[in-house]
């Protein structure tokens, strides 16, 4: 090879070697080595990284690096087609209400006020008729079906709507009575997660997203300020949110992950002994977790939080207004000491919650709760050298509608405590009802100990008999829409009020029951046939190892939601 061949070959090995798939590579590699005695507790993450690293090399392969391509294109295509396929129906409604929107980039032109309206409810009413609302899985948290609460919610929130679509809390000068409600509110919410009144602070937000990463951004900004940390880490279990994973990407935090075993619902505990450090800015733990519904064990982290002196944040956007309406002397199961999730426990320092899930308010509505001003102020963004005057939030946004926190507040008055202690009860009993009844069927497993359950119901099935691919498949026919989730490949259903009535839990239980029997035939009946079966024909990211062909077809999924 001449000299010229050697210097290609040489720069080309070394933008291999800098290359961030070569790196995660050298990574994934180490960490395999040091951690080689502890097999049997990394199993899956043994073989996740073994696969994608062997992934990583064959990607180099033209042949496989086409095939990849070609793959992300059907894949995409896929996506189109069904985010497209209920355009036309949708089209129709706007051609039988003589609304023209063949101009694309136009606004249609209508002819009244009653036109529109009537258009609006035809839309909304063609969704509806597409899937019922209790075979969704959360999303709906109030009851549409056999209950009046959301009946009666819409009703009172049409005549007050009015009031307040135009008022601002960034000027609380202007409207004093907006100022007075939100801070009602937040005294209100601070009291039901026992946070110290004396000098708790909350901030009402647009979303768990935005208080996750409140929180984040304050205990980053403490850190660096307070203790000179330059490169900051937060310590999170595999369960957390992914909104984590967002602060994390955008604030410049380094994430290191506490294993989590689901077979046992047990957190690696000592592991994080071994995690915490001079750099740690935040631990945070889920009550409950969005894939499982159970509870990371806060106590005891907290005891280590706190002999380290580091923040410890609980998220609690998912079943936080479920919890704090739980009473053990009102259930008919002694809640277990699992269930201690809030500023009760000493060194919990933040936390995060919902109204727009199981307080059953507007969406777009959540708040960010710390026990002491300390961490707050943290949050809080100020300009105080603009020319057009000094400029202060307490959140990301300015300006945003004080309608909806005057529908938060208004929806919690007008259910009240009395309602919520109600429904958590109810929501918490079918979530115990529907493990253990899923427990029963043969084939089936669900994560964690029913008893242990807040509102969320996790099962998966024995791959060799059916994947849990083919059953959801099954399920899909039936007009169920459930969570899929990976690692283990499982479904799971958020319990909302939609889900109480003895008439669902019987038939979802019938339905499961079925479409177990129904997948384990396909499977049996693709398997003689030497056809591929499982999530060969069902499953998306369950059958792919390397992470970054699902982040492109992701990427790709998002930038086809408004194209």
């Amino acid at each position: 090879m001449d000299t010229k061949g050697k210097l290609a070959s040489g720069f080309l090995f070394y933008l291999f070697y800098k290359s961030k798939s070569f790196q995660n590579f050298k990574n994934d590699t180490t960490f395999l080595l040091y951690n080689f005695d502890n097999i049997v507790l990394y199993n899956n993450l043994y073989k996740s990284v073994v696969l994608s690293n062997i992934y990583t090399a064959l990607k180099i392969i033209p042949y496989v690096s086409n095939k990849i391509t070609t793959g992300i294109s059907s894949a995409t295509e896929g996506l189109s087609q069904s985010l497209n396929k209920h355009d036309k129906s949708i089209e129709e409604i706007f051609k039988d209400n003589n609304v023209d929107i063949s101009l694309k980039n136009n606004i249609p032109l209508i002819k009244s006020e009653v036109q529109l309206i009537t258009l609006l409810e035809q839309l909304r009413e063609s969704e509806k008729s597409k899937i019922a609302n209790n075979k969704v899985s959360g999303t709906i948290y109030a009851d549409t079906a056999v209950g009046q609460t959301k009946r009666r919610t819409e009703l009172f929130l049409s005549r007050i709507f009015h009031l307040y679509y135009l008022t601002n809390p960034l000027h609380p000068d202007v409207f004093p009575s907006l100022r007075f409600i939100e801070r009602n509110l937040i005294n209100f919410t601070l009291k039901l997660f026992s946070a110290d009144l004396e000098n708790a602070r909350g901030i009402l937000t647009t979303g768990g997203t935005e208080s996750i990463f409140l929180a984040c951004k304050a205990y980053r900004d403490y850190a660096k300020k307070e203790k000179g940390v330059d490169n900051p880490e937060m310590i999170v279990p595999n369960t957390i949110h992914p909104a984590f994973d967002k602060a994390a990407h955008y604030l410049g935090i380094k994430i290191m992950r506490i294993p989590y075993c689901y077979k046992t619902d047990k957190l690696d505990i000592p592991k994080i002994y071994k995690m915490i450090n001079k750099n740690t800015v935040i631990v945070a733990l889920s009550a409950p977790n969005f894939p499982y519904g159970t509870c990371d064990p806060i106590s005891k982290v907290a005891k280590i939080t706190k002999k380290y002196s580091v923040p410890l944040h609980i998220d609690a956007c998912l079943g936080g207004f479920v919890l704090a309406f739980l009473e053990n002397n009102d259930n008919s199961r002694l809640l277990p000491k699992k269930f201690d999730y809030d500023f009760a426990i000493e060194g919990v320092t933040s936390m995060s919650a919902d109204y727009h899930k199981y307080a059953l308010c507007p969406k777009g509505s959540s708040i960010v709760m710390y026990n002491s001003r300390k961490y707050a102020d943290y949050q809080y963004f100020v300009q105080p050298d603009w020319c057009g005057g000094i400029y202060a939030t307490n959140s990301f946004t300015g300006s945003k509608s004080g309608n909806i926190t005057l529908m938060t507040w208004a929806t919690i008055v007008l259910n009240g405590p009395r309602f919520y202690k109600k429904l958590a009860k109810s929501i918490n009993d079918s979530t115990y009802e529907l493990a253990e009844k899923l427990n029963q069927i043969p084939h089936v497993t669900v994560i964690g100990e029913p008893c242990d359950l807040v509102n969320v119901v996790a099962f998966y099935t024995d791959p060799k008999i059916c994947h849990i691919s083919g059953v959801n498949h099954y399920l899909k026919e039936k007009g169920y829409n459930l969570n899929e989730l990976q690692k283990p490949d499982a479904v799971h259903i958020a319990v909302t009020e939609n889900h109480t009535s003895d008439t669902f839990k019987k038939q979802f239980i019938i339905d499961v029951v079925v479409s177990v029997r129904e997948a384990t035939i396909a499977q049996k009946e693709a398997a003689d046939k030497g056809l591929p079966t499982g999530a060969a024909i069902y499953g998306t990211s369950q059958k792919i190892s390397d992470s970054s062909i699902i982040d492109k077809v992701a990427r790709n999924y998002l930038d086809l939601l408004y194209s």
